[in-house]
């Protein structure tokens, strides 16, 4: 009864329309996280043995990106058709195939060399396409209205929030010998945003209110990173002595 009375509460709060998708959320969240582990520990597997060149069941151990382009895409779609977290899915098969040796499995070096430089190539295409997207779909109305809010927040990510961060994970880390020089040198320096031009491409491609303020915000992080923090890495790293002789 105490339950009912809550969720009766929050109805009249903050609408029953809202309530009732958060309860969906919730009752869903569970089964698209199970599904999707479940999935991928299933498929990750059957790419480890698919793939391995030291097992009989390597049919594909000369072709392994062939491989896990099809079942990664049956995979994904697959858990994507029955209600599954499908990313969650496509990370739990990288997982399982990154770490195949603890399954006793392996490659002869040549087939591991062509499985790198595949993945490598991959990767570097996937990071292009997401900030292409990311381009085709800026809001540059958006963009120019909230562009002094922005670099106000971009200078609390450079100056605070990152030193902060650093600081709280390199401080503890005793053995690392972490000297002042190299911790404001990692500071400073950081990636493009790839993981949140990837989510705002994603928040755009679903007509998510409100993204174009998230797509503004990331807009200006990649422009920051790559003209201020990009183009001084070198003289700063050389600055504090840290390039090898």
């Amino acid at each position: 009864m105490e339950i009912e009375h809550i969720f009766r509460d929050f109805s009249l709060i903050l609408g029953a329309g809202l309530v009732s998708q958060l309860i969906a959320t919730v009752i869903k969240l569970p089964q698209m996280v199970v599904l999707g582990a479940l999935i991928g520990v299933v498929a990750g597997a059957v790419l480890c043995y698919a793939v391995a060149s030291t097992t009989r069941a390597g049919i594909w151990d000369e072709s392994p990106g062939v491989a896990i382009l099809a079942v990664v895409a049956l995979a994904y779609f697959s858990t994507e058709s029955l209600g599954g977290s499908a990313y969650l899915a496509a990370f739990v098969m990288g997982l399982i195939v990154g770490n195949m040796e603890w399954l006793g499995l392996g490659h002869h070096d040549d087939h591991a060399a062509l499985l790198e430089g595949f993945l490598a190539q991959i990767a570097e295409i996937a990071t292009l396409l997401v900030f292409v997207t990311l381009g085709l779909n800026l809001p540059f109305e958006a963009l120019s209205k909230y562009f002094v809010g922005g670099l106000l927040v971009m200078f609390v990510f450079i100056f605070v929030a990152r030193p902060i961060t650093v600081l709280a994970c390199l401080l503890p880390d005793r053995r690392g010998e972490w000297t002042g020089k190299e911790i404001a040198f990692i500071s400073w320096c950081r990636e493009t945003g790839v993981i949140p031009a990837a989510v705002a491409s994603l928040l755009l491609a679903r007509g998510v209110e409100g993204t174009e303020i998230a797509v503004s915000m990331v807009a200006l992080a990649v422009c920051v990173t790559l003209l201020l923090q990009a183009t001084t890495a070198g003289y700063l790293a050389r600055r504090f002595g840290l390039l090898d002789s």
